[in-house]
């Protein structure tokens, strides 16, 4: 296939492609344009109009949501995006008008069906778990609580559980990171070495200039983040050419790897792991309840501690237990304490949930 001459390729069929010239063919082309057109039938939308202020999404058809009054925005900042699992801040949102519901303008707008670089067959939409339930997402691996498209496409697709969190299935090519100087595409199924963090990644978008690659997880962590440790908004940043000498954290204070990715602040100096900013559990909403604990914001002035790993809990959320039997209250600073730690976390859910 000499692309030089350029071409129409089949977004589901990867292997299949057609010389312009060869499909503009008056015997082979109708003459219709579809550029304009959906690509699937049976498109749905996500939402109908109630008028211009208030709708009704797919995902909360029992009430009506309304678009958020900019004068009371601030009463929202703590409220989260049931779709991404982010905070609202000052972005265009829509709220439940009878309930604590919250989507971002830009997430409602969702469609309900799409294709994305990382599966080759159509993806559908579907809601989060309001009872706490957070899958696992395919691409990055890490645990999410909101809106996720699932693969229903064949019996292997179901069977493997197919699903991508709404971060990962926003991803198109070329991918342009603030971070590397090139184009990313998603060239190669093979593992590689994620460039950002080191480790080694199934998913992973990779540069055809150098050899650079960025695995999923990396490539959708927040670019601009809010930390209690500093007043400012906190940026994405690499070591790479680093004249600051030996770099530290200051949440664990521990050295900060020149060689990966950490968040700093571009007007105080601080360094801090992207671990210790966003924990293990950061794309899941606080109030749920997961491994037999709550998920709760870390604001207090003073930190839990872990009772499996009996350190301080550092991270933004932790996981708070009681017992019902007699009042005891337990934390676990993180998912992987709660879930792989020893079986401190594990004695306290099972003495409780058996009683």
């Amino acid at each position: 296939m000499d692309w030089t001459l350029g071409a129409f390729f089949c977004s589901r069929c990867p292997n299949y492609a057609v010389h312009s010239k060869c499909a503009t063919r008056e015997d082979v082309w109708d003459g219709k344009e579809l550029e304009d057109k959906p690509e699937d039938e049976g498109e749905e939308d996500p939402y109908k109009v109630i008028n211009e202020k208030e709708i009704i999404h797919f995902s909360h058809e029992e009430h009506n949501l309304k678009l958020g009054d900019d004068d009371n925005a601030a009463d929202y900042e703590k409220m989260w995006c049931d779709a991404c699992i982010r905070p609202i801040d000052s972005d265009p949102f829509f709220k439940c008008v009878e309930c604590k519901f919250f989507l971002h303008k830009v997430c409602a707008s969702l469609p309900r069906k799409k294709r994305n670089i990382l599966h080759s067959h159509l993806l559908r939409l579907q809601y989060g778990d309001r009872h706490g339930k957070p899958f696992k997402c395919t691409s990055c691996l890490q645990y999410f609580d909101g809106f996720k498209y699932k693969c229903n496409f064949n019996s292997a697709c179901i069977h493997m559980n197919i699903l991508f969190d709404i971060r990962c299935s926003s991803i198109s090519e070329p991918f342009q990171h603030e971070l590397h100087p090139h184009p990313l595409f998603r060239t190669s199924k093979e593992h590689k070495t994620c460039g950002a963090c080191g480790e080694d990644s199934e998913y992973v978008l990779s540069c055809i200039v150098c050899d650079f690659a960025l695995g999923m997880d990396c490539a959708t962590l927040p670019r601009k983040v809010k930390h209690r440790c500093d007043d400012h908004v906190l940026s994405l940043h690499h070591g790479a050419g680093s004249s600051n000498g030996q770099l530290w954290c200051d949440i664990c204070e521990g050295k900060t790897d020149a060689s990966v990715w950490y968040y700093g602040c571009d007007e105080c100096g601080v360094t801090l792991h992207i671990e210790c900013v966003l924990g293990d559990m950061c794309y899941l909403k606080p109030g749920n309840k997961y491994l037999g604990g709550e998920l709760v914001p870390n604001h207090g002035m003073t930190r839990p501690i872990c009772i499996v790993c009996e350190k301080r809990c550092m991270f933004p959320f932790f996981l708070k237990g009681i017992a019902y039997s007699d009042s005891t209250v337990v934390y676990a600073c993180s998912r992987k304490c709660a879930y792989r730690g020893h079986d401190r976390w594990e004695e306290w859910y099972s003495k409780v949930h058996c009683e």
